[in-house]
């Protein structure tokens, strides 16, 4: 993988002219306007996207917007900065990456972008249930090939400054 800073959305066919073709490119775009002609541009190249998370913290709307964009442009992405910890934080100063991850898997699964974003809000650990067949939050579920799929196209990963945070926190919750 490569990364590239992403400009105005018609730069990317000019920088992907340039990689080469061993090379998956993943576009940095900001979230916290409409993300639509970044995403569009980016899947008409068929690369991916980035997006930030910590420094300054996107809202929840914007996530969504997001990744509701990012679903219609069929575009993977990676999320990184901020996501050190599997929920997000009480005060709402971090997402979590399980929010994340399973907040992708419940839209491609054709849950409301309303509800995604409480997926995404979730801060109670006992909201989630995991088992062979299917992850759950609050009652909804998705089953298990769901979320593979979801991990393999969609959502495909996280950077956190620390390894040992995202591990950590996963075993304090017994997901681990």
């Amino acid at each position: 993988a490569v990364e590239l800073k992403g400009g105005a959305p018609d730069e990317g066919r000019i920088a992907s002219g340039k990689i080469d073709g061993d090379l998956e490119p993943f576009y940095e775009i900001p979230i916290g306007e409409p993300p639509d002609a970044y995403l569009e541009a980016i899947g008409r190249e068929r690369a991916r996207a980035k997006i930030r998370l910590g420094g300054t913290v996107p809202s929840t709307a914007d996530l969504v917007r997001f990744l509701v964009a990012a679903l219609k442009a069929d575009v993977g992405f990676k999320a990184t900065a901020g996501l050190h910890h599997p929920l997000r934080s009480a005060d709402g100063s971090q997402h979590g990456f399980l929010n994340l991850f399973l907040a992708a898997a419940f839209l491609r699964s054709g849950m409301d972008p309303a509800e995604v974003a409480r997926v995404i809000d979730e801060t109670e650990p006992t909201a989630f249930r995991f088992d062979e067949r299917v992850a759950a939050w609050r009652g909804k579920h998705v089953d298990r090939s769901a979320v593979v799929e979801t991990r393999r196209s969609f959502a495909l990963s996280f950077g956190s400054c620390s390894f040992r945070e995202p591990v950590d926190a996963l075993r304090e919750l017994r997901l681990l």
